[in-house]
């Protein structure tokens, strides 16, 4: 039986991993009650899912002698498109939010935006990733990034990427930098469309 299953998600997928099991030529995945031939891999990427929705998973051996049992039933939730930042800062402190996804098909459908208060924040450069100071909208250039909005309050941005639908994209996708306005406690909601 596969041990060490674990489950781990995006908003928009699920990774389902397991250890090797010795002698096992396939494996099998039961998704959502439906069995998928997992080949010989020992892991398996859900994707195509709707946020903040529920899967369940559990894996299984096979040779020519047969199946193993079931490994134990794994359920887990897809994350929300919408992700809520707490930021403590002192009046006129740096705030660099570094914003990243996992695990998405095709970035060019995908639309970026980040709220905030303008009492609390100011924006003092839209890309940090890059060594020059951008606050306009268009293109930030040396990046694929392209602002798309950005008024007191908003910014909203497109990143290039995968277009082929076998490939999958991780990593930084911005970084914001702001200025504290005030002390104390404050939010950035930063959501995937």
């Amino acid at each position: 039986m596969p041990t060490n299953v674990a489950v781990s998600s995006t908003t928009s997928s699920i990774l389902v991993s397991w250890d090797k099991v010795n002698g096992a030529e396939a494996y099998e995945v039961e998704v959502d009650g439906v069995i998928v031939d997992g080949g010989n891999s020992t892991s398996y990427l859900h994707s195509g899912l709707i946020p903040e929705t529920e899967h369940n998973y559990r894996v299984r051996a096979r040779n020519v002698g047969g199946y193993s049992m079931w490994s134990e039933i794994k359920n887990i939730k897809t994350k929300s498109t919408v992700q809520i930042y707490v930021i403590d800062s002192l009046q006129e402190e740096d705030v660099n939010l570094i914003l990243s996804a996992a695990h998405i098909q095709d970035l060019n459908n995908y639309t970026f935006t980040v709220t905030y208060n303008v009492d609390d924040f100011e924006v003092i450069d839209l890309c940090a990733m890059t060594p020059r100071t951008d606050l306009n909208t268009g293109v930030i250039t040396g990046t694929d990034i392209t602002i798309t909005q950005f008024t007191p309050g908003t910014i909203v941005f497109k990143k290039a990427g995968a277009a082929q639908t076998w490939e999958v994209w991780s990593g930084a996708v911005n970084s914001i930098r702001f200025k504290a306005k005030r002390e104390g406690q404050s939010t950035i909601t930063y959501s995937i469309n």
